[in-house]
């Protein structure tokens, strides 16, 4: 009888769990939408000469990643003479170098998923198909100048 009870018990405990949080932020989590930097070697430049290098980011398995809105973070240091600036899903360096070295930072992606009203048959979804907690991410890079 004692397992009867706990199976009723579990079953109970998905079944809210299903009823709190929606069924679509369940089946969101199946599918892993959450944030991406490109992975990349970022090219070395050389001291007094125009360096450039972007850095995209993405929403790893979702097809409209224009639609989500991107904040960078930024922590580290640059070459003096090197900027950044972000550009919508882009983070873009550039400048002329004035020093040698390699100079190593991070970047911390926060995306939040866009409100999207419809109005057809009054249907209404806030547009966020990422999975709970994975809506940042943090990357390290480098930058070599000789």
């Amino acid at each position: 009888m004692r397992p009867l009870i706990q199976n009723f018990l579990k079953s109970l405990l998905l079944c809210s769990s299903f009823l709190y949080l929606g069924c679509f932020d369940i089946i969101d989590c199946i599918g892993g939408a959450k944030p991406e930097l490109e992975n990349k070697m970022l090219v070395s430049g050389r001291q007094g000469e125009e360096y450039y290098e972007s850095i995209l980011a993405s929403i790893d398995n979702d097809p409209y990643d224009n639609d989500y809105y991107y904040d960078f973070h930024f922590y580290g240091d640059l070459p003096e003479g090197l900027n950044y600036e972000v550009y919508g899903r882009y983070f873009e360096i550039f400048g002329v170098p004035s020093e040698r070295g390699t100079f190593h930072f991070s970047i911390t992606l926060e995306v939040d998923a866009p409100e999207i009203e419809y109005d057809e048959e009054d249907i209404w979804s806030d547009g966020d198909r990422l999975c709970f907690g994975r809506d940042t991410i943090t990357e390290d890079f480098f930058i070599t100048i000789y």
